[in-house]
């Protein structure tokens, strides 16, 4: 199973970079997975992310790194949905 990370490195009050993706591989190693890291560079990206992945149709888990945008744009991805859903 693949684990993919889809961090929106502008979310918050910093980039996210800085800090976030060296823990992120601290964990991988530690726990020996083989995940995979995305970061968006623009708006609606999570969503095509999440879409590409989905669409490969192997079984994936997909980590919504950021706020309730990232979240929101990539189960709207997963869900084939072009916008917010209310």
């Amino acid at each position: 199973m693949e684990h993919v990370f889809i961090i929106n490195p502008v979310a918050g009050r910093a980039d996210a970079r800085s800090f976030l993706l060296p823990q992120l591989e601290k964990a991988k190693r530690a726990l020996g997975l083989a995940a995979q890291m995305e970061c968006t560079t623009r708006p609606g990206e999570a969503k095509d992310i999440a879409r590409r992945w989905a669409q490969k149709g192997a079984p994936v888990r997909l980590y919504a790194c950021g706020g309730d945008g990232t979240l929101n744009e990539t189960v709207c991805g997963l869900m084939a949905i072009d916008g917010p859903q209310p």
